[in-house]
């Protein structure tokens, strides 16, 4: 009859199970072995708690690029000691018991997990997707088409990154005749009008963030 060593055998001498007090368990890896009471004699268990327990963490979150912020996930486990109620704690902060921690802006993410005999893991992330700068139309420039009948509008316009946000680029403009928003974009930076007014230009970066109103 083996030992039964929870659930990682391979750190384990098996051994005939004795009722003598002699130690069949390798002590290298084990905390303290108990033998369940019982009968003295027939079968016996040995009930073991390794020393070397570690939980096991990584983190996951979206990739695609976002105006919005991005969740990280903790993907943590410890199959033989188990984890403390409130096990994570997210860039130095207090342990908390949720797996899931809110990027606002983009960095350098870390988590440290601990588990029920007191051993820590951690694992870092890198948020580089997140775009939450409007872009900004910086002219609006007239000319005349060839037939003199029309005018060509055409808008000018840059989309910036910073330190905590990438940029996604522009990837639609619009010029509308009143002050709301459009919904519609074109792919193009120029546009043909043919009536006099008074005409508003717009621009969208990749991930949807809008200019501010400019008029022309």
């Amino acid at each position: 009859n083996e030992i039964v060593c929870g659930k990682t055998t391979s750190t384990v001498e098996s051994s005939v199970a004795s009722f003598g007090g002699s130690s069949y368990a390798n002590t290298a890896y084990c905390k303290n072995t108990t033998t369940i009471a019982g009968s003295n004699s027939g079968n016996g268990k040995v009930e073991i708690t390794l020393m070397e327990s570690y939980p096991e963490v990584s983190l996951s979150a979206s990739k695609i690029n976002t105006n919005k912020d991005v969740v990280i996930t903790a993907n943590a486990k410890d199959e033989v000691i188990g984890l403390t109620s409130a096990p994570y704690s997210w860039n130095g902060e207090e342990r908390v018991e949720s797996k899931t921690y809110i990027a606002t802006k983009n960095g350098t993410y870390t988590v440290d997990v601990i588990n029920n005999y007191g051993r820590t893991e951690t694992a870092s992330i890198e948020i580089n997707n997140i775009d939450k700068i409007k872009p900004v139309v910086e002219s609006i420039t007239q000319s005349v088409s060839s037939d003199k009948r029309t005018s060509i509008l055409t808008l000018i316009a840059r989309d910036d990154a910073s330190s905590d946000y990438i940029a996604t680029g522009i990837a639609g403009y619009a010029i509308t005749t009143s002050e709301t928003l459009p919904t519609e974009f074109q792919s193009s930076n120029t546009f043909t009008v043919k009536q006099n007014g008074t005409y508003y230009g717009w621009v969208k970066d990749a991930v949807g963030n809008a200019s501010e109103l400019v008029a022309n």
